[in-house]
């Protein structure tokens, strides 16, 4: 089974910042890229932007900033969780209103899965660069040499505690490294 990692983001101007350079690293690497982006109307343009990021599923949704509290986007990404079945699913820190849909859709999707290898797996929020390391528990390092950079991810979900399979996901805690550990070997550990 393919790997899938799934994104929520506020509007087409923040896909970069919810796929960084992590994004299409794993890509790049056979990992499935989904991303849901509440905001925005369709475009080629769009489209384009998101295949450079890696992004190989793009959902524009069309919310508007006013209607992003309701609970119907709430339902909708729970419904996307469930369609999509990813392993990982990321959401912004710089929008409340997304955060909070994706926290809640994720909550109702895990307790509708059940068991200790349902999926999605993990929950992660893309913090900002910059964030002091207390509020990061991942740092995913991308690339190497003088193109190298650390991107942080703070883990929501599951607690420390879980072991075993949940834990061999896509962030597996890539703390410093001057290149991300190759997917194969993430899985073998």
């Amino acid at each position: 089974m393919p790997l899938r990692l799934l994104g929520f983001a506020a509007d087409l101007e923040n896909l970069s910042e919810i796929a960084g350079r992590a994004f299409p690293w794993y890509a790049g690497r056979g990992v499935a890229v989904t991303v849901a982006c509440a905001g925005g109307a369709e475009s080629g343009a769009a489209r384009a932007r998101a295949r450079l990021l890696g992004i190989q599923a793009l959902m524009l949704l069309d919310y508007r900033p006013a209607e992003r509290w309701s609970p119907a986007l709430t339902e909708l990404f729970g419904d996307i969780i469930r369609a999509t079945q990813p392993h990982v699913v990321v959401l912004p820190a710089g929008d409340p209103a997304i955060t909070a849909a994706g926290t809640q859709a994720f909550d109702a999707a895990r307790q509708l899965a059940r068991g200790s290898g349902a999926l999605p797996a993990k929950l992660y929020l893309r913090v900002a660069p910059g964030t002091k390391q207390g509020g990061v528990s991942t740092a995913i390092a991308v690339g190497a040499g003088p193109t190298a950079s650390t991107e942080p991810f703070q883990r929501l979900f599951p607690s420390p505690w879980v072991t075993g399979l949940v834990e061999r996901d896509l962030f597996a805690g890539f703390t410093g490294a001057a290149e991300a550990t190759p997917l194969d070997e993430l899985l073998a550990s």
